[in-house]
């Protein structure tokens, strides 16, 4: 399988920006100022779409999109250029060096171990059919040894004889194009083991044993946790009229305005002057004389909230600063303080003719800064926040002998490591947002290579490196058939807060 890449390599103003790879697909590069364009260019002599790159039969070809300040190739403006060997282009501030680059890999990972040379290890003889169509691996096959091939090619069915070698047999039906060989391997042995192998495989034994004691462990840990006591309203005596009191709004607006109706009978019955001799008064009806008692339950209960509200604000000051409010007009934006620490500071007045109190150690929560105010002291800065790492399922591509379920289990368990890329930066720029195409290649032992990205908006030469790096250590299971397997992962990075 051969095939030629575009490697673009970017500098703005003599700094390395970053390094783009392009295959070929059939679609069309853009460069320019635009948000969307593939590769982002800034600057005022730059377009928004100033020039494009495109791939044509076995070349590639850069063009100018009409922009005003051109685009140049020693010192000559670019109308179309074929790009055959290294060139360097001048757009506004910035160089791109394109660089063809001619990849031929073969189909199978070891000609030698494979062709000829099968696996004498190995129990079991299969016949092995790879279909390709544009250098593309679109299904592969186990076959029995004396199996035949069958398949449909517009509208027909063809029918390809077994191989009787390791030799691979090579079979042209029009764009559609058949590898079959003779193979010796496990392959099949070892997917099919399952369970067994997960609990009898060193590597793989002590990981699942130790998530099953930390699960069992929060299983009991959650059933050990003792239930929220009820505080409701049914724990509540019926009889204990006073203690509903506190809690039933209604009840104790009745209990308040009979209250205030007896207040006035005896204000009425009240004597003019303190200095005249009256008698005292007698209450001589029966429900008089409980609405007596009643209104001295009630003032004692007053008194009793009273005390127990006092004691509770005790070392709770309402603190009122002087001059203007923060919402009054022309006093500029307020500052939310969190944390009081000792009161030290500043001078505040605590109710109505109270003491003074000093504030001191005034901190901000989340993001600060700014300057320093006399009596609290430097604002401090917290953190930037974290990041989230999303997965474009639609947009994911996987060519070869691995199921795409089983790609994403292993990316989901590294993808902490996507993450710690993102939120590394983010911490320097809480702007930095959106989408990395990831593409690679997986070999016959599940090993990871041509790492490389694809599309990019987020545009950070830091982040996308890290990413590669953390993805050249992964491992992946064996591919189906012994034949490479060819991915294109996108990831979603944004902010959350």
């Amino acid at each position: 399988m051969k095939r030629t890449d575009l490697e673009v390599e970017h500098h703005y103003k003599g700094k390395f920006v970053g390094r783009h790879r392009f295959r070929p697909s059939g679609r069309t590069w853009v460069f320019g100022r635009s948000r969307s364009a593939d590769v982002r260019l800034l600057g005022d002599e730059v377009s928004d779409v100033h020039a494009y790159v495109e791939y044509h039969g076995e070349n590639w070809t850069i063009s100018d999109a009409g922009s005003p300040s051109g685009t140049w190739l020693d010192k000559n403006p670019v109308v179309r250029e074929t790009i055959q060997q290294p060139i360097t282009i001048i757009v506004g501030g910035h160089t791109l060096k394109f660089t063809p680059r001619a990849i031929e890999k073969s189909l199978f990972s070891s000609e030698k171990s494979w062709a000829g040379e099968p696996n004498k290890q190995a129990n079991r003889m299969y016949h092995q059919v790879v279909v390709t169509k544009n250098d593309r691996i679109v299904k592969t096959e186990l076959l029995d040894p004396k199996q035949a091939f069958r398949i449909e090619v517009q509208g027909k069915v063809e029918t390809l004889a077994a191989p009787k070698s390791g030799e691979p047999v090579e079979s042209q039906l029009g764009s559609i194009r058949v590898v079959q060989r003779l193979v010796k391997t496990d392959v099949l042995k070892a997917h099919e083991g399952g369970w067994k192998t997960l609990l009898t495989s060193s590597d793989t034994r002590a990981p699942f044993l130790t998530a099953l004691v930390f699960m069992v462990l929060v299983l009991g840990i959650i059933i050990a946790v003792p239930k929220r006591p009820d505080d409701s309203l049914k724990q509540i005596k019926p009889d204990d009229k006073y203690t509903r009191m506190v809690f039933d709004a209604k009840l104790m607006r009745k209990e308040q305005k009979q209250a205030s109706e007896m207040r006035k009978v005896l204000m009425a019955r009240a004597p003019a002057s303190s200095n005249s001799f009256h008698a005292p008064v007698r209450v001589k009806s029966a429900s008089s004389s409980t609405k007596i008692i009643k209104h001295l339950k009630l003032s004692q209960l007053n008194a009793l909230l009273g005390k127990i509200a006092k004691r509770a604000n005790k070392n709770g000051p309402m603190i009122a600063g002087f001059g203007h409010f923060a919402d009054d007009l022309n006093t500029g934006p307020a500052t939310a303080v969190n944390n009081i620490g000792s009161l030290q500071g500043i001078h505040t007045k605590i109710g109505r003719g109270g003491g003074t109190y000093k504030i001191g150690g005034v901190g901000t929560a989340g993001l600060g800064g700014g300057r320093s105010v006399a009596g609290l002291g430097g604002l401090a800065s917290g953190g930037a926040g974290s990041g989230t790492v999303g997965i474009l399922d639609e947009e994911t591509q996987v060519e070869g002998g691995l199921d795409k379920d089983v790609i994403a289990r292993v990316i989901n368990a590294n993808l902490g490591e996507i993450r710690y890329c993102y939120e590394r930066q983010l911490s320097a720029n809480p702007n930095l947002y959106g989408k990395v195409q990831v593409k690679f290649a997986i070999d016959a032992a599940g090993l990871v290579q041509d790492q490389h990205i694809g599309i990019t908006t987020l545009r950070n030469a830091m982040v996308e490196g890290c990413i590669l790096r953390r993805l050249a250590s992964w491992h992946f299971p064996q591919p189906k058939g012994g034949t490479r397997v060819l991915v294109t992962y996108p990831f979603m990075f944004k902010a959350i807060n």
